[in-house]
């Protein structure tokens, strides 16, 4: 009797809204990952930027087998010491004071709606509910996130979406004091447009964005879900600019490969908040903090962010050695391991660097995107470039 196969059984009892690789992975370690023939695979992906240490670290592992053997979930009705631990860490290297802890990048950004409408009603005035985000944004996949990401094709079939929502271009400081009124009570951005294309804004953009924010009273929201803990070369990409938000989102990378996002706020922003008007059954769960906990702990006692800004670097170098062979590809950029390049013919290059052991990813039509993992070494930076260029020879262009 044939045995049922397990992307069979994916297809029968799994919801078809992802489109998964075809081969099983039997393990994962560091930055490879093996499938059940025993093929293995260089991981440029790293979960989608949520695995900064690699598959399975030790550090990781060894945190989540301790605390799910004392206990996996209490409830928010008491105090956990890696939840308070972990929320120390992070206000001691970010501007916050206080950290309101969520399962999901989407829910961090449903928190920050809530927490941005509740104290701009307060502060500003009572109809100032309405939020400003930015086109080609991505915020996550529930209605209030999905409201704010400014890409029509992710409202399709869905609409009406969440009211009090305004849409400007991103890098376009103009079009966001146009949209600003006494109605407003947020705006909301990323330091670095990841699922709209890898779109770095100008250097002055979030420093005026911030100054704008300033002095209309209005609240700034930093969406630092991908670019947070340390991808971009500091712990929060804004720093890069050299502000500080009001409110930032954290997540993907958060829980070190368990389910864990957070909001980060000011004393002042946090106090918007009262006994009963924000809750979550699992948010902060015990195993997902002690596994965050050991995550960012690694991170910043190894001194990963600094790797993390020299690691990008070395790609960067790479891509544009690359180039000089392959001119059909363009737009390198980069801001620590956020990387990216512009490609046509983009799927072809996925579906031929996977055939050659290679995991990369695209976003957008035609844009490679590179997340890997912080402690990626020079000999595998090295074997995935020469992946990256056989694949490149193989589905270029003959006119190139």
């Amino acid at each position: 009797m044939a045995t049922t196969s397990l992307h069979e059984l994916d297809e029968k009892y799994i919801g078809n809204t992802y489109h998964r690789f075809p081969f099983d992975v039997a393990k994962a370690k560091g930055a490879w990952i093996q499938d059940t023939k025993g093929k293995k695979y260089l991981d440029l992906v790293s979960g989608i930027a949520v695995l900064p240490l690699g598959h399975s670290h030790p550090d990781v592992v060894k945190a989540v087998q301790h605390q799910s053997a004392k206990y996996m979930h209490l409830s928010n009705y008491f105090a956990d010491e890696n939840q308070i631990a972990l929320a120390r860490l992070l206000t001691e290297n970010t501007f916050a004071d206080k950290v309101f802890y969520a399962n999901s990048g989407a829910e961090a950004t449903e928190v920050a709606i809530k927490l941005a409408r509740r104290w701009a009603i307060k502060n500003r005035n009572r109809k100032a509910h309405e939020i400003i985000c930015m086109e080609n944004s991505f915020h996550g996949r529930t209605m209030g996130a999905l409201s704010l990401t400014g890409q029509v094709r992710f409202h399709a079939g869905i609409t009406p979406m969440m009211g009090g929502v305004k849409v400007v271009p991103y890098n376009n400081i103009p079009a966001v004091k146009a949209a600003i009124s006494r109605k407003t009570a947020a705006v909301i951005v990323e330091p670095i447009q990841c699922e709209g294309g890898v779109n770095i804004p100008q250097i002055d953009f979030m420093t005026q964005l911030k100054n704008l924010c300033k002095k209309y009273d209005i609240l700034l929201i930093a969406d630092e879900i991908q670019t947070g803990i340390g991808r971009t070369g500091r712990f929060l990409a804004c720093e890069h600019s050299l502000i500080t938000p009001d409110i930032a989102l954290l997540g993907k990378s958060l829980g070190g490969g368990l389910p864990l996002s957070a909001v980060l706020t000011t004393d002042a922003v946090a106090g918007a908040f009262g006994y009963g008007d924000h809750g979550t059954t699992m948010g902060g769960n015990p195993v997902s903090c002690a596994a965050g906990l050991a995550c960012v702990s690694h991170i910043i006692k190894k001194k990963l962010i600094r790797e993390a800004a020299s690691l990008g670097d070395s790609f960067k170098d790479a891509l544009y050695a690359l180039k000089k062979k392959h001119p059909a590809i363009s737009g390198i950029r980069n801001l620590g391991l956020i990387i990216a390049f512009d490609f046509e013919h983009a799927e072809a290059l996925v579906e031929e660097c996977l055939a050659n052991g290679l995991i990369i990813n695209k976003v957008q039509q035609g844009t490679i995107r590179l997340l890997p993992p912080f402690t990626l070494s020079p000999a595998e930076l090295k074997q995935a470039m020469a992946i990256l260029d056989k694949a490149l020879k193989k589905v270029t262009p003959k006119e190139f």
